[in-house]
């Protein structure tokens, strides 16, 4: 098991965690009023519709556990998996962060995609301080920097990157900034072109998207779920409770409708291996906007004893998303002439 991989876990089981009280027909409830005549899961929907009305969010997932734990919980779950400690705590160290930014004078909820004029998005892995993937949208333009080296190394492909850094003198000017850890950019209209998203005449972009995620989640937020409040103040802690199997069912089918490609990442996911039993995770909500969700991995262990919180921090405010400067821009035109170059060369 490796950074790179536990990152796009990662990444997935933060949704996860925001879909996992969802379902496939109402019901749920709340089992305490709290303070007026509001209920927790009342409380627990405004607390997600709030994070609309930031002008600014950013959010980071990480596994909040040592690296003990991690060797403990991969040790016991999955046999003939080799891990060292220092591979552990590598994993342990991985974060997966988001902020994204309306214009200037807008919230999040009148923000109508990021090829608007002011809006920006920038999306981070990093492990123990190090960035190994930084994607950036301002002002229309994407820009991409990745630490190649490193990715390549965790997954096993050094000499990948050998090859790809003697050979970058003859890559286009782009590629070879990638190769060197340096910004790229392109524009997010080309992008589209490029993957076919505007060709039926779409205007969707990844912060559309994002929108009509945070709606998905209110609306997984009303079904199957008991949420209960436990604490009350200028922070409240909630525990919601579901059915693991209905989590992963409902995990798999909401992606698979937000995100066309998530079938097939998602494919090998299937309800039937989840254990049908219930589990529950813990939200925090401050000043009325949710401020974390926490899931104990554990509890979907073969080993019961076993702990392995998964966090997401939210934060409404974050710092100035700019564009990097320097960036290099993608040539498209020798896009298709690079890619034949690269097969034939089995890079």
């Amino acid at each position: 098991m490796r950074r790179t991989a536990l990152a796009v876990a990662v990444l997935t089981a933060s949704a996860s965690l925001l879909a996992a009280c969802g379902g496939g027909s109402s019901g749920g409830g709340s089992t305490d009023k709290g303070s007026g005549s509001q209920s927790a899961q009342a409380e627990l929907v405004s607390s997600v519709q709030a994070l609309a009305s930031s002008s600014t969010l950013t959010a980071s997932v990480k596994l909040g556990g040592t690296g003990s734990q991690v060797l403990a919980f991969v040790k016991a779950e999955k046999k003939g998996v080799s891990l060292t400690p220092a591979q552990a705590a590598d994993i342990a160290g991985v974060s997966i962060n988001f902020e994204v930014a309306a214009p200037k004078g807008e919230t999040l909820s009148q923000l109508s995609g990021l090829t608007e004029a002011g809006a920006a998005a920038n999306i981070s892995v990093v492990d123990g301080g190090t960035t190994l993937l930084d994607i950036r949208f301002v002002n229309g333009t994407l820009y991409l920097q990745a630490d190649l080296k490193d990715v390549l190394n965790d997954i096993g492909k050094a000499s990948t990157y050998r090859q790809m850094a003697a050979a970058a003198s003859s890559f286009p000017g782009f590629l070879s900034a990638l190769v060197e850890d340096k910004w790229v950019s392109l524009p997010v209209s080309t992008l589209k072109q490029l993957t076919g998203s505007g060709a039926s005449g779409s205007t969707s972009t990844p912060a559309a998207s994002s929108h009509q995620f945070l709606a998905a989640v209110e609306g997984l937020l009303t079904k199957d779920v008991t949420v209960t409040r436990t604490s009350s103040g200028d922070t409240d802690h909630l525990t919601l409770m579901t059915n693991a199997r209905t989590l992963v069912g409902d995990v798999t089918s909401t992606f698979d409708t937000l995100v066309p490609s998530a079938g097939s990442i998602l494919g090998g996911i299937k309800p039937s291996s989840a254990p049908d039993k219930s589990v529950t995770l813990n939200a925090t909500v401050t000043n009325g906007a949710l401020s974390a969700l926490t899931f104990d991995l554990g509890q979907l262990a073969k080993n019961g004893s076993l702990t392995l919180p998964l966090a997401l921090a939210i934060a409404q405010g974050g710092t100035t998303i700019s564009a990097p400067s320097g960036a290099t821009a993608v040539d498209v035109s020798t896009l298709d002439s690079l890619l034949g170059s690269l097969g034939g060369s089995g890079l």
